[in-house]
Parts: structure tokens; C-alpha cells; sequence
């Protein structure tokens, strides 16, 4: 059975001055080429996709990517706030999952929503 090489992975946090909401990080990757034995690999054909593991579980991947893609950006509350340390692996069609990405460390901080309460001044007149 071939066994994938490991991918390069790169992490990229925007804010929303990039244009991104903030605590949404993007993630960015070069998908393997190669199984471990030097055979060729497209990956748009020969993967499931890739599973993204934090903070040390591999029971459970924190999210999933289509086999095609070649980043992921999460969603708004798709993460909680926290430090994260993850790692990227792609599964082929068999399920066999390659060796880890290099580990990215990261925080995701969403900012607090803010609450208006109704509270006139108390000078204003009410007719």
C-alpha cells in the first residue's frame, strides 16, 4: 500500500482590515505530489481530502477539506477563541492518512460583540 508524503503547510491570520472577519484564519497549502514510495500522486483524484488535527487529537479532525483545495477559510465561531498548535494531513482513497504537516501555532480572538442599551440622555424632553 503507498503511504503519502507529509504537505507543506502555511498559515496565514487575517483581520478584518484584510477583508476577512477577524478570529477566521485562512490556511494555506501545497498539496503532496508524491506517495512515500516515489510514485506520483494527483491529489484532485487519489485523495479524500485533508483532515486538520489540533492541540494534539487525531481522534477527531477540527475540520475537513475537499481534496482539490489548496487552502480553507474558517468561518466565524468555526474555532474557539484560544491558542491552537495544528497540523495538516491529507487521507488517500484507501483512508490512510500521510505523516503531519510542520505544526502552526496560532490564536484565534474573536472581538467581543458590542451591546447598545437603550438609555436616552436625561435631558431629552418627551412630548
Amino acid at each position: 500500500m503507498k503511504y503519502l508524503v507529509a504537505l507543506f503547510l502555511a498559515l496565514t491570520t487575517f483581520t478584518a482590515s484584510a477583508g476577512l472577519p477577524e478570529g477566521t484564519p485562512l490556511f494555506s497549502f501545497t498539496p503532496p505530489t508524491q506517495n512515500t514510495d516515489g510514485s506520483s500522486l494527483d491529489p484532485a483524484t487519489e485523495l479524500q481530502g485533508y483532515n486538520m488535527y489540533c492541540n494534539g487529537d487525531t481522534s477527531t479532525p477540527v475540520f475537513t477539506v475537499f481534496p482539490s483545495a489548496t487552502s480553507y477559510q474558517t468561518t466565524e465561531g468555526e474555532l474557539a477563541d484560544g491558542n491552537y498548535i495544528c497540523e495538516l494531513k491529507a487521507q488517500n482513497l484507501e483512508g490512510v492518512e500521510s505523516s503531519g504537516s510542520p505544526l502552526a501555532s496560532f490564536t484565534v480572538t474573536t472581538p467581543p460583540v458590542a451591546t447598545v442599551q437603550p438609555n436616552p440622555p436625561a435631558n431629552v424632553i418627551r412630548q
